[in-house]
């Protein structure tokens, strides 16, 4: 992420499998959240900070991440076969 355009579209890849969760993003490496079917809405709120943690320690670069479309707009525009991807855009703080 050191060479970072300010604005980039992050994805974050979703598995849901026989009630887990795992996000992972491939330009965050190391980027890996697994969450229960009980808590799904709970680790959808974590991802940005969790990503943003991860980048700040690796990396000592300040970022925000924020999800580029509320969910209902994600599964209302992304086609059935992206469905699994949600995009974030990243920026650098000051």
């Amino acid at each position: 992420m050191k060479n970072m355009i300010d604005g980039q579209i992050i994805t974050v890849e979703h598995v849901a499998k026989d009630g887990w969760h795992e996000f992972t993003c491939p330009q965050v490496p190391g980027f890996h959240l697994i969450s229960k079917d009980d808590y799904l809405e709970g680790a959808y709120s974590e991802v940005p900070d969790a990503i943003v943690d991860l980048i700040r320690s690796d990396e000592n670069i300040l970022v925000e991440v924020t999800l580029e479309n509320s969910y209902s707009e994600y599964l209302a525009d992304i086609p059935e076969p992206m469905r699994p991807f949600r995009h974030y855009s990243i920026r650098r703080v000051a």
